[in-house]
């Protein structure tokens, strides 16, 4: 029950995960998180209306199977956020390696390069 509800948690994260890389890719940097948050790249996706009613109803599902079990609240937001800290540094790795491999791509071909010296 708990790894269900963690899983529901973490589904509503996806969007702004997918934000923050297609906005770092595009600024070379991690973005903040009032660009995260307005979602501008992630709404024009085709996916994202399926995919929050999936989410919605899963968590719905999830815990209306609840009502007679109980839920650790520590462990799950313990859970919740080594999971999170552990992809939010995977997006910021992979911004990070993109603007490093677009950076070496300028210097390679930049105007320096052809200079004569």
């Amino acid at each position: 029950m708990n790894t269900l509800l963690l899983i529901a948690l973490n589904l509503f994260f996806v969007p702004f995960l997918q934000e923050a890389e297609a906005q770092g890719r595009r600024l070379l940097r991690f973005p903040g998180p009032l660009r995260i948050l307005r979602l501008a790249h992630v709404r024009r996706l085709h996916w994202l209306k399926p995919f929050c009613a999936l989410a919605v109803l899963l968590l719905a599902a999830v815990l209306a199977s609840a009502r007679n079990r109980p839920v650790d609240g520590l462990t799950l937001i313990v859970h919740l956020t080594i999971i999170q800290t552990i992809l939010w540094t995977v997006v910021a790795l992979s911004v990070r390696k993109h603007a490093g491999v677009r950076a070496r791509g300028v210097m390679q071909f930049g105007p320096e390069r052809f200079s004569r010296g």
